[in-house]
């Protein structure tokens, strides 16, 4: 991808604060490592976009690979240094990032029908398309650097066996758009939210884009398994799920590894 056009084009939009550096490279490990290999060497005093045309090594939530492979989807990563971000409200930049993709995504593919799993995923056509990774890195200086990283199928269709029947894409073959168009309006949505990630709108319209709520499901918290209804989100992010004898749990992380749906049920 070319990082002097996503620099260009963001820069149309936004100067200041939070105007970025872009690097961009063909092959990479993940873009996340890159981003916490500079921070713990010596810091980054401004925000920086990565980008890759494939990752070698790319991974999501609990170390789980992110099938990458070249020039069919997007391989990201943003930095901001110097944030503080109370640690029981990472979840909820974890759900603006996820709100910011799904509006950048939807200007340029407003017919694919969007659904967020709590709290990593984006679904197309209950199929995962986006997977999202905020992690707080401490940099030299003892203060935190947020790194969030951003895999998004875009047009990738030969998934290995073991994602067949999970992953899915958002353009398929039947659109194209040019990456660096999308790569920089997600920069600018995800500006607009984490320059204010406490407003409460950012919530409730996460709680709209949300597939698991009334369902229910089964979430993964450490080695446990909690089976139960998903009837909400709080105000932190945390996911409510009522348990079988109607006691609400709040659950400030887990994976959701199963919905139970009227037509099918998803699996992750």
């Amino acid at each position: 991808m070319d990082g002097t056009l996503i620099h260009k084009l963001i820069l149309n939009s936004l100067t200041g604060k939070y105007e970025p550096a872009v690097q961009s490279f063909d092959e990479i490990d993940s873009t996340n490592q890159y981003l916490k290999r500079l921070v713990t060497s010596g810091g980054q005093n401004e925000p920086l976009i990565v980008v890759a045309e494939s990752q070698t090594a790319g991974y999501g939530k609990r170390g789980r690979s992110f099938y990458s492979p070249e020039k069919t989807g997007i391989y990201m990563s943003i930095l901001i240094p110097y944030v503080e971000i109370p640690l029981n409200l990472v979840g909820r930049v974890t759900i603006g990032v996820a709100v910011s993709v799904m509006a950048a995504i939807q200007k340029f593919f407003p017919s694919v029908e969007l659904t967020a799993k709590w709290v990593n995923d984006i679904l197309a056509n209950n199929r995962k398309a986006v997977g999202i990774l905020a992690e707080l890195v401490d940099n030299p200086s003892g203060q935190a650097d947020l790194i969030v990283g951003i895999g998004i199928n875009l047009s990738t269709q030969n998934f290995p066996e073991e994602l067949k029947n999970k992953a899915g894409s958002i353009a398929g073959v039947s659109k194209q758009v040019e990456r660096e168009r999308l790569v920089a309006q997600i920069y600018l949505e995800f500006v607009k939210v984490f320059s204010d990630f406490k407003n409460p709108t950012i919530i409730a319209n996460y709680r709209h884009s949300l597939g698991t709520i009334g369902k229910e499901v089964e979430v993964r918290v450490g080695s446990k398994i909690i089976r139960g209804i998903a009837r909400d989100i709080d105000d932190d992010g945390s996911l409510v799920v009522e348990l079988n004898d109607g006691e609400l749990r709040h659950l400030a992380s887990g994976d959701v590894v199963k919905v139970n749906t009227p037509n099918s049920n998803y699996y992750g």
